[in-house]
This record gives C-alpha cells, sequence and structure tokens, in this order.
C-alpha cells in the first residue's frame, strides 16, 4: 500500500470513528450536490443553468439578483421559470441525499442540513424545519421591495407566464420574439 493510500485510510478510518460517536449530523452542502442529479453550478466544469446567459454576456449571479424584475422583467421571469422548471420538474435528488439523511436520522438527534442550493432537494427528502436554506430555495417566493411574506410557490403559475423564447449562442445577436405572439423586441443591454 502507497503512503497516499495509507494516509487517505487513516483519514477515513477517523471520519467513520467519529461518525460512529456522533449523537447528530449537520451536512453543508453547495452547488455540486446538485451535479448528481443533473444540474449544473455557478462555477466550473459543470457551470451554466440558463442556455442564454452565454449569449447576453452574462453569468448566473449576474442574473440572480432582483434587479432584473425592475430592469427587464420578461428577462427575469423567463430566467426564473426555467430555474423553476428545471429545478422543481426536470430534476429529482439522487440517492446520496437519501443515504445521508438515513445515515444521520439514525442518530439519536437526527439529521440536519445547511445548504446554499435554491434547488429545494432536500426538502423533498427531510422535513423542511431540519433544513436552512442560506439562499431561500425555488419552492418559496418573496416579493422584491421583502416585506416579510413568503409563500409555497405556484409552479403552474410560474409555467403559465408570458415569455420569451430563447435560441440563442455566445456571439450571437440579441432579439427576442414574444412565443405567444411572435412579436419581436430588442432586448435591453445587461446593466
Amino acid at each position: 500500500m502507497s503512503e497516499q493510500s495509507a494516509s487517505v485510510n487513516k483519514a477515513l478510518r477517523k471520519a467513520a470513528d467519529a461518525l460512529a460517536e456522533a449523537e447528530a449530523l449537520l451536512i453543508t452542502t453547495g452547488a455540486g450536490m446538485g451535479v448528481d442529479s443533473g444540474l449544473a453550478t455557478y462555477r466550473g466544469r459543470n457551470a451554466g443553468v440558463w442556455p442564454p446567459m452565454g449569449a447576453l454576456g452574462l453569468d448566473m449571479s449576474d442574473l440572480s439578483t432582483p434587479r432584473w424584475f425592475e430592469v427587464d422583467p420578461h428577462l427575469a421571469w423567463s430566467f426564473w421559470r426555467f430555474r423553476i422548471e428545471m429545478y422543481m420538474r426536470k430534476s429529482e435528488p439522487h440517492e446520496g441525499y437519501r443515504i445521508l439523511a438515513d445515515w444521520g436520522e439514525s442518530l439519536p438527534y437526527g439529521f440536519f442540513s445547511v445548504t446554499s442550493n435554491i434547488d429545494g432537494h432536500w426538502g423533498r427528502i427531510i422535513d423542511e424545519s431540519l433544513i436552512w436554506e442560506v439562499h431561500g430555495a425555488v419552492t418559496h417566493s418573496q416579493l422584491v421591495d421583502d416585506d416579510g411574506r413568503i409563500w409555497e410557490t405556484d409552479i403552474e403559475q410560474i409555467l403559465e407566464l408570458p415569455t420569451f423564447e430563447w435560441d440563442l449562442e455566445p456571439g450571437d445577436r440579441v432579439k427576442v420574439r414574444e412565443a405567444t405572439t411572435g412579436r419581436s423586441r430588442g432586448l435591453r443591454s445587461p446593466l
């Protein structure tokens, strides 16, 4: 056995011993947790959720701000509709979520999750009272002016919003046609 393999085995044994003595399990997750569910990340080789982002010269961080609902509501709702459909309809939590939850639930004080993901996947596996979603999740909505009210996202209502067809590749000229009427309009330049 190589020195590196021995070191890895020693670290794994130490982690296993700590978990065997644990009374609870707190798991923190970020975007990498969703990759095996087919979701893209904000950065790295799995980056890019919405195809038009590159053509618009934007990234996830740019589009994930409330200002777009004021600057260009059609762009904002098109992006959020895509995300809600992707996260809530077209993806499921992979088996790793269940494995971790089962492991933690077998402990005296159970399992808890802190996540920066907005996909809502942990909420499909464990009770929402055991989750702290740092950035919220697409499963719940609130007003941009943040009056404190939060409600469950109505997926059907979001999917019925009039949005635009986006068929863009990086370098394409940006022209938007409303899917329901075929009318065209110019897209405001990103700020």
